[in-house]
């Protein structure tokens, strides 16, 4: 019965999950394409 209590959560938490990354990309267009935020790659260390 936990197990399908807990189960009823998947597609609310994936969702939020969804709208996150979503906001995530809008937010980085808006502050890179304005020149908010100079863009710079990410330097790996060697």
């Amino acid at each position: 019965m936990l197990l399908l209590y807990v189960a009823g959560f998947v597609p609310v938490i994936g969702g939020l999950v969804t709208i996150g990354v979503i906001l995530t990309g809008v937010g980085a267009v808006v502050v890179t394409h304005f020149g908010l935020i100079r863009f710079e790659p990410m330097l790996f260390p060697e």
